[in-house]
């Protein structure tokens, strides 16, 4: 099934919004210093317009959880580089997708592309408990910070994994999930210009 299969288009805003049933994978961060990030390639339909908007799709086991999504250069690896612009989300409990106004940053994607990369701030507000039973029996506490961000599968890799201070592209992930299997999991981050 084509990405295009899965979603609608706003030819207008040359947006694609995908439903939320075919969000089932969630990326989240523990205590480690991980990030993610979507390259976003650009396209002739861009142009020079400004970026207008970032919508995510966000799920929040608490009242409220603050995260930053930062748009970033490529770096001599291609790699997420310098940060460009910074602005700051606020997800409430359950899902949703979140909209953020950004047409006064005058953000033009660049002919090499961009990243958006989804930073979590680590504060008792956002941290989640979680008991977990082990295979021996034993319980034990997981830590999460909140939110957690949405994904679909795709057969296009666009998402990066930062763990430890170090990037690296995701691989194929095998799921349970059918949809999943066999794919690569991309962000539900937009763009709309």
């Amino acid at each position: 099934m084509s990405k295009e299969d899965l979603s609608k288009k706003d030819l207008n805003e040359q947006t694609i919004i995908f439903p939320e049933s075919e969000i089932k994978y969630l990326y989240a961060c523990g205590d480690e210093n991980r990030k993610i990030a979507k390259f976003f390639e650009y396209k002739n339909e861009y142009g020079s317009r400004y970026l207008k908007k970032i919508r995510v799709y966000a799920d929040c086991r608490t009242e409220k959880a603050e995260f930053k999504i930062k748009i970033c250069d490529l770096n001599s690896n291609n790699e997420p580089g310098l940060i460009v612009h910074e602005e700051r989300f606020v997800a409430k409990e359950g899902s949703f997708w979140i909209e953020k106004d950004v047409i006064n940053a005058k953000i033009v994607i660049p002919k090499n592309g961009l990243f958006l990369v989804v930073d979590w701030i680590k504060s008792e507000e956002n941290k989640h408990k979680v008991n977990s039973l082990r295979k021996n029996g034993e319980m034990k506490i997981h830590i999460s910070y909140e939110p957690s961000i949405g994904s679909f599968p795709s057969e296009k890799n666009s998402t990066w994994l930062m763990l430890n201070g170090k990037w690296k592209k995701d691989e194929i992930i095998n799921l349970p999930l059918a949809k999943y299997r066999g794919s690569y999991s991309d962000l539900a981050i937009e763009l709309e210009f």
